[in-house]
Formats: C-alpha cells, sequence, structure tokens
C-alpha cells in the first residue's frame, strides 16, 4: 500500500459466478501511517572497548516505542525504549540502528536509521617492572598519532623523568 494512509478496498469477482454462492467479495482495509523516522541517535560514536554507553533516539514526534539492532562485535541483539544502555564488548563491528514501533494495532514500523561507532586506541606502557635502585629504565607507550602523554612517577620523590615528558615517547 503506497498510496499513502486512508480506507481503501479490496475487491475480487469470481470468473464463473455459478461455482460460488456470491459473484463479487469485498474488503474495507484502512491503511494507517508508519511513525515517525528517528532523525538522530543521540550519544557517542568514538567509543572504547569494554565499556557501556547510553544513547537516545531522537524523533519529531512519538507515536509509540523505539526497537534498537545493535551489532556488538558481529552478536546482533535488540532492545527496546527511547534510551538504551550498551557495554560494548572486545572487537568490531560496532554499529546502532534505531526505527520506531506503533503503539497500537496494526503494528508498524518507521524507517530506520544507523550509525556506525569508531574504536577508540587503548595504549598501555611497556618496559621492566623491576629495576634496581639507581638505574635508569625506559618506558614507552604505543604510539596514538598526534597524542602527548604527561609522564609522572609515584610517589613523585622515588625518581625524575629525564627525557621525553610531554611528547608522543
Amino acid at each position: 500500500w503506497d498510496a499513502g494512509p486512508g480506507i481503501y478496498f479490496v475487491e475480487a469477482t469470481a470468473n464463473d459466478p455459478n461455482a460460488v454462492c456470491n459473484e463479487t467479495a469485498a474488503l474495507t482495509v484502512t491503511v494507517v501511517p508508519a511513525p515517525a523516522t528517528p532523525t538522530a541517535i543521540d550519544g557517542p560514536t568514538t567509543i572504547c572497548a569494554n565499556s557501556a554507553y547510553s544513547y537516545e533516539a531522537i524523533a519529531p514526534s512519538v507515536s509509540g516505542d523505539f526497537i534498537w539492532t545493535i551489532d556488538n562485535g558481529g552478536t546482533p541483539s535488540t532492545q527496546t525504549g527511547s534510551s538504551i544502555s550498551v557495554l560494548w564488548g572486545n572487537t568490531p563491528p560496532y554499529s546502532l540502528s534505531v526505527s520506531q514501533i506503533s503503539s497500537g494495532s496494526p503494528t508498524c514500523y518507521s524507517d530506520e536509521i544507523s550509525v556506525s561507532l569508531d574504536l577508540l586506541a587503548a595504549f598501555s606502557i611497556n618496559g621492566d617492572n623491576q629495576i634496581c635502585n639507581d638505574e635508569v629504565a625506559n618506558y614507552t607507550t604505543t604510539a596514538i598519532d598526534g597524542e602527548v602523554y604527561n609522564w609522572q612517577i609515584s610517589p613523585a620523590s622515588a625518581g625524575n623523568i629525564v627525557a621525553g615528558n610531554n611528547t608522543g615517547d
């Protein structure tokens, strides 16, 4: 049904009127509008693995509930509600889709909108975790383009940073 919401009729006429008691049959069909398509998904699209984030469906009008499809590392799942929370797993792909579902009968779905999510890089410190007193040790991190690190020793009286502070090294 693509003529829009309204009242329509379906009619069938028998080819052989002698084979049936009535030559025609008719059915009245009411076509209801689909709910408004969400216009946005509000929430972070750059995420950290193994972290939870909240998302909200934004729509010009709300006439029912929202159904979410979550791809969390290749494992699809669904949630309902205007707001959801997702604990993202270890590995991509990560994506969210949402559509609005009508509250009455028949159950109608809006068009779906989707967002893909990007994974932020994680970094760690590499170097010896056991050293001798009065020894100089070198520590590095995973290189992340454009990132600058502020190195510190805790407690501050345990030693000094001699090179590389406020650099990507």
